[in-house]
């Protein structure tokens, strides 16, 4: 395999995983408002973070006691 076959791979398998942690939150976390893929400095590494409506009303309810 060469690297154009390595990296068309990569991005496949990635894409696939991507695709099945959505599916999930979609399924079962229904109150998400967020996500975003998060790619390191020369795509070295990959991060996946979502946010839900309940975690930003706690965080409004906190600034509001502050």
């Amino acid at each position: 395999m060469n690297l154009e076959q390595e990296k068309n791979q990569l991005i496949e398998d990635l894409s696939d995983i991507y695709k099945a942690l959505l599916k999930k939150l979609i399924t079962e976390k229904k109150n998400f408002n967020t996500i975003a893929v998060h790619c390191g400095s020369g795509f070295s590494a990959f991060g996946f973070s979502w946010n839900s409506e309940h975690h930003l009303e706690k965080k409004k309810e906190k600034r509001k006691v502050s």
